[in-house]
């Protein structure tokens, strides 16, 4: 009698629970019917460990059945509305993406030399990841980045493969970091280069997301710099420079608000440098904004810093913006912001020609300053700032405000502090 495969028959064994009636054919049903079914992402959880674990030959009959299973429950899942059903719980769906793609994927095996059907897992997988990043789901995103790293490539070579010098990464991924390599372009796939180096750019984006999320900023850096090769070869795919430079913009934004100021500095200037780098007229409408919001957290960083260097730096940034955004009224803000913590203020160099614009400038600044307060010792300490910043104001002024700014400038003072409001000359 011939020994008894045992890898064979529970490979056999998990492909059968995996085809369960009782779960992937009903699972549509279940998600349409209910959704308060408390049971259902605990058992999604144990499938995709079940997939994930999962590695067929390619005359598995079960291949088009995943591949099928697979589609249905991502288009499901990313579905924008549906109509007449109930709507699932959204934290569920992120579950269906995670199995639906582990579906895909081992379904993909059965054409690893396929350069389309590498592309379409690649693309489901950088959506999958996206979508549980969203969702607070790192660990998910984790695994399904694993999984994206291992996808067997048809255009791709392992000869760059190499153990890497990096630090310890997360302890569920131990191959992650060895298996980045796989995305190197071999020189016989020159006709897919282009969107070979673009899913790359997207792949080491995310992960460089990922790792920012996880508090792993040495493995975010290591990850930058991946993506960071990758740019001069993606001219064609704004997209993907766009979600990178928007990345790393919020990555130096929140920096900044956890008063991580230098390292808001690094990384701000990294968007910029990101943004700077490209052919504007080439990207997206919205780019403009993007490249506003960089330069005005990059001068905002700088000021808060206020040290001799980086009130140096935000007069060179802020003088970009003027040239570039002088009509925008943040602009006009931090000109007064920067003006206020230089000693050599002088409003008369900037008041020319813009009398509307300070006017809205001033108005603005006053209501942000006197809401700050949290107490009442904060209200009497905002109130006493920008007494000085008036009075100040009031002497370098080439001529008083208009009636109807000076009114703004007294019903905003009224409405925080009606008796304490500091006086503007109208």
């Amino acid at each position: 009698m011939a020994p008894i495969n045992v890898s064979k028959v529970e490979r056999e064994r998990k492909i059968e629970e995996v085809q369960s009636p009782a779960f992937a054919a009903q699972l549509l049903g279940r998600l349409d019917q209910s959704s308060t079914d408390s049971s259902l992402q605990s058992e999604l959880q144990r499938f995709i460990g079940i997939i994930a674990s999962l590695h067929l030959p390619p005359n598995s009959p079960a291949l088009e059945e995943f591949d099928v299973q697979g589609t249905r429950l991502w288009n499901y899942a990313t579905a924008d509305s549906r109509e007449g059903v109930a709507d699932p719980d959204l934290g569920i769906l992120v579950y269906v993406r995670v199995f639906a793609f582990f579906l895909i994927e081992c379904a993909f095996q059965s054409s690893k030399t396929k350069f389309d059907g590498f592309v379409r897992v690649l693309k489901v997988a950088l959506k999958c990841a996206r979508k549980c990043l969203e969702n607070h789901k790192l660990g998910l995103c984790l695994r399904t980045l694993e999984k994206a790293a291992q996808v067997p490539r048809p255009l791709f070579h392992a000869t760059s493969l190499r153990k890497a010098h990096l630090p310890k990464t997360d302890q569920t991924s131990p191959k992650l970091e060895a298996d980045l390599e796989k995305l190197a372009l071999n020189d016989e796939s020159a006709e897919h280069a282009p969107l070979s180096t673009r899913l790359s750019l997207s792949y080491f984006t995310i992960r460089t997301a990922l790792s920012w999320r996880q508090s792993r900023l040495d493995i975010a850096e290591h990850m930058f710099t991946k993506a960071q090769a990758r740019l001069e070869q993606v001219v064609r795919f704004p997209q993907a420079i766009e979600e990178l430079a928007d990345l790393l913009y919020e990555m130096g934004n929140d920096m900044m608000g956890k008063g991580q100021l230098e390292l808001a500095q690094v990384w701000l200037a990294r968007a910029a440098a990101v943004v700077d780098s490209q052919d504007l007229e080439a990207m997206s409408s919205s780019v403009g904004e993007l490249r506003l919001c960089i330069l005005h957290g990059c001068t905002k960083a700088a000021l808060r810093l206020n040290t001799p260097v980086s009130l140096q730096k935000a007069g060179d940034q802020l003088a970009l913006l003027e040239n570039d955004y002088g009509e925008k009224l943040v602009v006009m803000l931090l000109r007064l912001e920067f003006l206020n913590l230089n000693r050599d203020f002088d409003a008369r160099m900037y008041a020319e020609d813009k009398d509307t614009w300070i006017e809205k400038a001033i108005t603005t600044r006053l209501w942000i300053s006197l809401s700050q307060g949290q107490d009442d010792k904060d209200s009497a300490n905002a109130v006493e700032s920008v007494k000085i910043w008036v009075s100040r104001l009031s002497k370098d002024l080439t001529k008083p405000l208009s009636a109807a700014a000076t009114h703004a400038a007294q019903v905003v003072s009224e409405a925080h502090h009606p008796i304490e409001a500091p006086k503007l000359n109208g």
